[in-house]
């Protein structure tokens, strides 16, 4: 098995791969205050197109990790790019109705928070943006949660939707005006889950927009409270088989102890792969020097946005117990840091680092 870590700068995308089975895709996008990705969007694009059949899994609803993935639909001529595409669980029977109106509004107000400052930024990568290139990606949508298999090879741990909606309620970052204002697109695109009728989706976003436009000012919510939900609404998973040398976690940007301290009973001894939380950076830290073995790679998708950095601690508590594999321009300052810009180059500049366990 392998795994090719894209230089995503401030951004995920990876890609799980051997000869006997269809790539697993991890996220795909870039931090928009990383400038112009254009042709970093493109070189990545085409070495995906170069696998005939594969599939695709975000581990959550931020646009830093699946920005590059609407690019694609959006130029792609084919369509149907994907076998399947695995997204957070939002709950589709009608007896959970009032929970996933809820993280559909959770969804939709932090979108608008994080796009606050440009709308028309806001435009591109929508929530609803990217329902439109999930419709065009593939013909089976699966969405996961907490206790499924993922191609019966993969345990998923998290997430717990249960919990997620107890945390939205407690934490009450969803203003009365916004919930109200979003209640009738919410209803709508969770007509568009159940049904898979997307034909409105258009009509969705342009009243989205036009809300997002209007309160966008005067909005009293801060986007941190939403952001830390959003995070932990986020596909964590692992192999279910626990095969020393083979075993791998890939945990999107999942960073609250609380969960960690529920997750950590069921890991397995040790991981030859760990994707680390949030870009590494000091809010999300989590040691995970127990479950690291002599090189053991760490994966922190972090570079080229200065003050965000590679929380030291990484390095600090695995000493020379692990490799930690970064992107470009990355901020860590750590001599175990090897920067993926200096590896793998193509002729067409893609840069990745491919991982063979």
């Amino acid at each position: 098995m392998k795994i090719r870590a894209y230089n995503c700068q401030f951004g995920d995308c990876y890609c799980i791969f051997n000869s006997s089975a269809n790539p697993l895709y991890i996220d795909f996008g870039i931090h928009r205050r990383c400038g112009c990705n254009s042709c970093r969007y493109d070189s990545i694009i085409n070495d995906i197109k170069s696998f005939s059949q594969k599939d695709f899994l975000l581990t959550h609803y931020h646009e830093d990790h699946y920005s590059g993935f609407v690019r694609m639909m959006e130029n792609d001529e084919n369509h149907k790019t994907f076998g399947k595409v695995y997204l957070p669980f939002i709950p589709l029977d009608r007896e959970q109705t009032k929970e996933a109106l809820l993280i559909l509004k959770m969804i939709l107000t932090n979108g608008i928070l994080r796009f606050k400052h440009d709308i028309d930024a806001l435009k591109k990568h929508s929530f609803i943006t990217l329902l439109d290139s999930v419709y065009k990606a593939t013909n089976e949508i699966v969405f996961l949660k907490r206790g499924d298999q993922l191609r019966g090879k993969y345990e998923v741990l998290w997430p717990d939707t249960g919990i997620v909606v107890d945390d939205i309620n407690r934490s009450n970052p969803l203003d009365s005006e916004v919930s109200e204002g979003l209640h009738d697109i919410s209803v709508g695109l969770l007509g568009v889950l159940r049904t898979k009728e997307n034909n409105r989706l258009s009509e969705f976003q342009e009243e989205y927009i036009g809300f997002a436009s209007k309160i966008v000012k005067n909005i009293k919510i801060y986007v941190s409270k939403t952001n830390n939900i959003s995070n932990e609404h986020c596909i964590v998973f692992h192999n279910i088989e626990d095969v020393e040398g083979d075993n791998i976690l890939f945990t999107g940007d999942l960073g609250k102890k609380r969960i960690w301290d529920i997750l950590e009973r069921e890991l397995h001894n040790s991981y030859s792969v760990i994707k680390i939380p949030h870009h590494g950076t000091a809010g999300y830290y989590h040691d995970f020097t127990k479950w690291v073995r002599e090189y053991s790679y760490l994966l922190i998708p972090n570079g080229s946005i200065l003050g965000w950095k590679i929380c030291d601690k990484y390095a600090e508590n695995l000493h020379d117990k692990s490799v930690i594999i970064c992107n470009e321009g990355c901020y860590c300052q750590q001599p175990t840091c090897i920067c993926i810009n200096s590896k793998h180059v193509g002729d067409d500049g893609l840069i990745y680092f491919d991982i063979s366990i």
